[in-house]
């Protein structure tokens, strides 16, 4: 309790804490960006994700997911096909 209350600001937020920060040997900004990150934050029980929330971390967005190979087909033009000379 005593470590967060010498990092946290006086609105209690957590300042803009880059990777290498250290902190007590710890690399908070490290720390802070794995707790951004969505697949770690499903693992937080809703306590944690609470604490989380009231030192105004939030959850970074995920990203996009990529286009399947049907989702791409569908967008691609359609190609035709040669008439054949058949005798």
């Amino acid at each position: 309790m005593a470590a967060r209350d010498q990092v946290v600001d006086a609105d209690g937020s957590l300042p803009d804490i880059a990777p290498g920060m250290l902190f007590d040997g710890d690399d908070l900004g490290r720390w802070l960006k794995r707790q951004k990150q969505p697949g770690t934050r499903k693992q937080l029980s809703s306590r944690q994700q609470e604490r989380l929330a009231r030192l105004g971390i939030k959850p970074a967005p995920a990203p996009p997911a990529a286009p399947t190979a049907k989702s791409a087909a569908k967008g691609a033009p359609a190609r035709r096909s040669k008439p054949s000379n058949a005798a």
